[in-house]
């Protein structure tokens, strides 16, 4: 059977007026990859869900899409980015993960600079920063000003040292704490733990997606481990972030 390459475009019913991120802009993006990436000839397909929201994975396109990578039609996906595929990080997370590589599906996010045929690609470094600003903004921004606003009202942070996902800084001759960029990672893990991940479960959830320890942040400042040899996360650590919340 003849395989096509799939170019996949989605917006919002709250994002149809705008240009920027249209529908055809998409499909333009992609095509344009096309012609740069793909000197031959090649022929494709276009999947198209407007008005659909990321959250909703029935969307009729997408449906059609991945039955057609079922049946073996499809050896290529292009989207803009990440985030077309769709807002749920878990879900997304599976088809990246289990679903195009079982079906030997190349899949290529244009703005995001993901390509799953290239070897130095993680899903973790991509993914999660892509979703990092949807989900901070949605989910943890509202609990931060929180714990912030705590502070203010209880006066200085009196620990040593602040815990996973915060940064201890000096403001107005107060020590408070301050969300950094493992925030998200703090979240998943309560995230996970709520959807009934099991503590040794996580454990490998984190492994899989390269993200280094809190020691090993604490020395390298980076989220996902750049070396070749893993530090795995301990159950203790896993526990205590859960019981501690975000």
């Amino acid at each position: 059977m003849y395989k096509k390459t799939a170019i996949y475009a989605r917006i919002s019913v709250r994002h149809l007026k705008r240009k920027e991120g249209s529908i055809q802009s998409q499909i333009q993006c992609c095509k344009s990859w096309i012609i740069k990436e793909m000197p031959k000839e090649t022929a494709y397909q276009v999947y198209v869900d407007e008005g659909y929201s990321g959250k909703d994975f029935f969307r009729p396109a997408w449906q059609q899409l991945i039955r057609d990578c079922q049946n073996g039609k499809i050896n290529c996906l292009l989207v803009r980015d990440l985030s077309r595929m769709g807002r749920d990080y878990l879900q997304v997370g599976e088809y990246m993960e289990r679903f195009f590589p079982g079906h030997q599906i190349r899949l290529v996010a244009i703005a995001d600079r993901y390509d799953s045929d290239r070897y130095d690609c993680y899903f973790g470094t991509y993914a999660l920063k892509n979703f990092f600003n949807e989900w901070y903004r949605k989910d943890i921004a509202g609990k931060v000003s929180l714990v912030k606003a705590e502070q203010k009202k209880e006066g200085s942070f009196l620990g040593s040292h602040a815990r996973y996902g915060y940064t201890i800084v000096s403001y107005r001759q107060k020590r408070i704490l301050v969300a950094n960029e493992t925030i998200i990672i703090r979240f998943i893990i309560c995230f996970l733990s709520v959807r009934g991940y099991r503590s040794t479960q996580i454990v490998s959830w984190l492994y899989r997606h390269r993200v280094s320890t809190p020691s090993e942040y604490e020395k390298t400042k980076h989220m996902i481990c750049q070396k070749h040899f893993l530090t795995h996360w301990n159950d203790a650590v896993i526990r205590k972030i859960i019981k501690q919340g975000i």
